[in-house]
């Protein structure tokens, strides 16, 4: 089997608008695809989901997409954490929606214990919406600490393709106060 039969996408990206010139031509664009994959610029990133468990994009407004696919890692988590934290310092609090597509849970052989983020940087986030499947729900709110933070946290059962109520939810202008916290401080 092909390369390009075993990764959708691939072809597309190696092959050039005047097809392939010579062998040296193919082997350098399919060096620089893998350089594009593995910085997170690449558009065909679904094909390689095990390369990205985590994957932050800024989408305007101080609203942050965190994609997770497969086992997240606890190095992850830290470079993704350090990405929110220098946008964070540059432009304030901001509104995080996470799309669990593909999530296989997270490694048990790290060390989830740090909560130096969570300390620091905790009244930095307004709001966290979770979209993923239903079974992942009791331990995403809790893994994002949602009884315990000052922002309200939403977990919406669904594919990643049904983030709509999520974003909607997060662009809301009032910050209604956490369920979970209410309902603890009664």
């Amino acid at each position: 089997m092909r390369l390009q039969e075993r990764t959708p996408g691939i072809s597309e990206a190696l092959r050039p608008s005047g097809g392939v010139r010579d062998r040296d031509d193919c082997n350098l664009r399919c060096a620089m695809l893998i350089v594009r994959v593995i910085a997170g610029c690449s558009g065909i990133l679904p094909a390689f989901p095990r390369l990205m468990p985590m994957i932050v994009s800024n989408e305007g407004e101080a609203l942050f997409r965190v994609e997770m696919r497969g086992m997240l890692r606890k190095a992850d988590l830290d470079r993704c954490q350090e990405r929110l934290a220098t946008e964070m310092r540059t432009i304030g609090p901001v509104r995080i929606l996470f799309v669990l597509d593909g999530f296989e849970g997270w490694d048990s052989r790290d060390n989830w214990s740090d909560l130096t983020f969570y300390a620091k940087y905790g009244d930095d986030i307004d709001r966290i919406a979770i979209v993923g499947d239903a079974h992942w729900r009791s331990e995403a709110m809790m893994f994002a600490g949602a009884d315990l933070r000052r922002a309200p946290v939403e977990y919406f059962a669904g594919s990643a393709g049904h983030d709509l109520a999520a974003r909607a939810w997060l662009k809301a202008t009032a910050a209604a106060p956490n369920r979970l916290r209410k309902e603890r401080l009664s």
